[in-house]
């Protein structure tokens, strides 16, 4: 039971960020017993040229944005860059926090994670709402969703090929239901 609770909540808090507007899952075959995979497709795949990306470019601290760099009230896009001019990371910014959409490329260009970051009602503050992991040749890892900062909706994770292995649904950080041999 401790390997399920592992599997389940601790293995997600590692996969972050995408809603699916960048990826498709689409079934493999037309047999019963074939998988769902998920591939990374669409041009925010890979990193596009930080030169080319509108937004305020701010410096990392401690490998994360560095806020203070970020003028208070700013609204748009906050990107980081590498040295060999591609994107590392860009984020939708409002209100002094993540809003929207955020990218974290690898250097090679190939895309590690999408986020996407809802504000919540009467709070300032923004939270994670979705996200997908992706491996560099584009398979995923995993998918989550959130609501309140609580599991919320599929938890998915994914073999080597992308192909889903485990499922789990959840509601307000409650277990609903598992597939797969984590469920076990």
């Amino acid at each position: 039971m401790k390997n399920l609770y592992f599997i389940l909540i601790a293995i997600p808090l590692f996969i972050s960020c995408g809603d699916g507007n960048n990826s498709s899952i689409k079934n493999k075959g037309a047999n019963k017993g074939s998988k769902k995979q998920i591939i990374c497709k669409g041009d925010k795949c890979s990193a596009p040229a930080c030169k080319d990306i509108k937004g305020l470019l701010v410096k990392e601290k401690n490998g994360n944005l560095n806020r203070r760099e970020i003028p208070s009230g700013y609204k748009g896009i906050v990107k980081t860059c590498y040295p060999n001019g591609k994107i590392k990371s860009m984020v939708g910014w409002a209100n002094n926090w993540k809003n929207g959409e955020e990218h974290l490329y690898r250097e090679d260009g190939s895309l590690e994670v999408h986020c996407v970051y809802k504000t919540q009602k009467g709070r300032t503050i923004s939270s994670m709402s979705s996200s997908i992991t992706y491996r560099p040749d584009g398979t995923c890892i995993g998918t989550g969703s959130w609501a309140n900062s609580q599991f919320h909706g599929e938890q998915i994770q994914c073999n080597e090929k992308g192909e889903v292995i485990n499922k789990a649904v959840w509601k307000n950080g409650k277990l609903i239901s598992c597939e797969g041999k984590a469920c076990l």
